[in-house]
């Protein structure tokens, strides 16, 4: 299951209201993901906790439906995602938002790999740098989305693109491309997710839609 780094919100301030949880809650999505035609249903559920106090910071624990534990906190430049509440870890989304703003974090090929049975006798794809640089641009902050969760309005839009050589053992291929977009409505968090990864040459496209579809409280 697709489930790291797919995380949300609520709250007040600047940024924190897309993201960090005001109240412990439950978030449902529905998963689309196909490769090449070949469609694969999946669900992920995220459980959010109330804010804690850990080693000098406020955290917002979660957890997802596969054990996947994850912590967000917040400081002045935006709020972070870690997996080890005692580790520094990625920027999620830059204090103040607006249209324009950039910023990178790392990713992965999600995708394209052996996981989905994409590739004959187990191969996969991996990157020939040590880490796969993920450039993020926020678009607009007055998205409209309807998901099967409701109509959300006023929603951030974020763009992000990566380009990614590959050591290929499945032969010809150069490269990953991967293009991702979510939205994230107020005091809801991440209500949808479009990533597509496709291989230059162009030989295999992998799309992931991801859209929420129930927030129990």
């Amino acid at each position: 299951m697709l489930a790291a780094g797919l995380l949300a919100a609520a709250c007040s301030g600047d940024h924190n209201h897309y993201i960090l949880p005001g109240q412990e809650r439950l978030r449902e999505y529905d998963v689309r993901l196909a490769i090449n035609g070949k469609h694969i249903p999946q669900k992920i559920i995220l459980s959010e906790r109330g804010a804690v106090r850990s080693h000098g910071r406020v955290i917002y624990p979660g957890v997802s439906a596969d054990g996947t534990t994850y912590y967000l906190y917040q400081t002045d430049r935006g709020v972070y995602t870690t997996r080890d509440p005692q580790q520094d870890g990625v920027l999620l989304l830059p204090a103040a938002p607006e249209p324009g703003r950039r910023w990178q974090s790392p990713t992965r090929i999600h995708i394209l790999d052996n996981r989905h049975e994409t590739f004959a006798g187990g191969d996969t794809f991996i990157s020939v740098n040590d880490s796969i640089v993920f450039e993020h641009v926020i678009r607009r902050l007055d998205a409209v989305l309807s998901v099967p969760a409701g109509r959300f309005t006023s929603c951030l839009e974020i763009q992000s693109t990566a380009r990614v050589p590959v050591e290929a053992r499945t032969s010809g291929i150069e490269s990953i491309v991967i293009e991702q977009i979510e939205w994230y409505a107020p005091g809801t968090g991440l209500v949808k997710r479009i990533r597509t990864e496709s291989t230059v040459p162009s030989r295999i496209e992998g799309t992931l839609v991801q859209e929420l579809t129930a927030v129990v409280q």
